[in-house]
């Protein structure tokens, strides 16, 4: 923010922060209004980054929105783990037929959203989103760890899936069900275009050619 202030303070940002600055929601679906009580150390940089953006503008004018996406998937992520990109690195497993372990049997439900889509909002929101505003991009519903992993068995055609408890540590800073509201960001021309079976498809079918690839 300070070398972009130096040097190109007329310049348009957007800051890509994530949902788990809100933490757990008190309602659902969430909004850019709910109040955010971030539980881990991830999700309190994202909001400690959001705070700042904010001074910046009221302090410099600067022209900054901010951009809280919800669980991004797709193809193109080789670097995929449990700690980066969970639900990636489920989708390779699967691909790959190695078993899956699921907390809590997969009831809890995220908001997915699919990476064309994600890049097609952060364009918009460069071209036409107001400065000072926050925009959640999402798709708007929940669906469960069981029924994704449903889905990407069936375009796998193979995968296999285990029960596991809650480690203490995702216990604590874990966030339980979330989805959130596109309804600000739609008002700006956009709309969320590859349904979770079509993702889901398409994001198994890179993994699996990945693996002819690299025998």
């Amino acid at each position: 923010l300070e070398a972009l202030r130096r040097t190109n303070p007329w310049a348009k940002l957007v800051y890509v922060s994530s949902f788990f600055a809100n933490g757990d929601p008190p309602y659902l679906p969430v909004t850019e209004q709910t109040p955010c009580y971030p539980k881990g150390l991830y999700g309190a940089s994202k909001l400690f980054c959001e705070n700042m953006c904010n001074s910046y503008i009221k302090t410099f004018d600067m022209d900054i929105r901010i951009a809280r996406i919800t669980n991004v998937y797709g193809p193109g992520n080789e670097k995929a783990s449990m700690r980066t990109s969970a639900f990636n690195w489920m989708l390779k497993q699967i691909a790959n037929d190695n078993a899956v372990s699921l907390y809590d049997g997969g009831r809890v439900k995220r908001d997915y959203i699919f990476i064309t889509d994600v890049v097609a909002a952060l364009e918009l929101l460069g071209k036409k989103g107001l400065k000072g505003e926050t925009y959640f991009i999402s798709s708007g519903k929940g669906v469960s760890f069981k029924d994704m992993m449903h889905i990407a068995k069936k375009a796998a055609h193979r995968g296999r899936t285990r029960a596991v408890d809650t480690p203490d540590f995702h216990s604590r800073v874990g966030i339980q069900d979330f989805w959130a509201s596109h309804a600000k960001l739609s008002e700006l021309g956009w709309q969320p275009r590859i349904s979770i079976e079509d993702g889901i498809g398409y994001t198994i079918q890179y993994y699996q050619k990945q693996q002819l690839k690299n025998g």
